[in-house]
């Protein structure tokens, strides 16, 4: 990936999963293949794997009335074929509730402050919530790509609360 100037690296970077991750939404689309959306392998494993981001976690925030669904779904999917999506997670809260009650359960688990938290999301209402907290938020409408991950990175923390896109 390209490098820029980053001012700091996020402790724990926050992922939801359907439409963001991969797609379609499991939710809706119970009998749909599910696949990876755009550069979502490449980001996940360099941010795993690389030494830039020694030290950092990652993290899911999904809500979901299918929470068992979308953790089989991780362990199913293979970023590479000896590393499973769930693998790559040190945080996974799934569930159907408001993303700041997401938040709030990865902030105790991880002890990580909201400042030092970045969240990739393909709703702006859940970007809304999530960036009253102090956490920077990207807008990633179609799944994430690697122009928008750098771009997040160039711009985190973000300022006065300002959506990413």
């Amino acid at each position: 990936m390209e490098e820029k100037t980053v001012q700091r690296i996020p402790k724990l970077f926050v992922f939801d999963l359907d439409d963001t991750v991969w797609g379609p939404e499991l939710d809706f689309y119970m009998n749909k293949p599910v696949g990876f959306l755009k550069d979502i392998e490449e980001i996940l494993l360099e941010l795993y794997k690389g030494e830039k981001f020694k030290g950092a976690k990652l993290a899911v925030a999904s809500s979901s009335g299918f929470p068992a669904r979308g953790k089989k779904k991780m362990k199913d999917m293979k970023i590479r074929d000896d590393l499973a999506l769930e693998d790559v997670f040190s945080f996974v809260e799934i569930y159907r509730k408001e993303k700041d009650r997401h938040f709030a359960a990865l902030k105790s688990k991880s002890g990580i402050d909201f400042s030092d938290m970045i969240f990739y999301d393909n709703q702006m209402n859940n970007h809304e919530t999530v960036k009253k907290l102090g956490v920077t938020c990207v807008f990633c409408p179609d799944g994430l790509d690697k122009r928008l991950f750098s771009k997040s990175l160039e711009n985190f923390p973000s300022k006065e609360g300002k959506i990413i896109t």
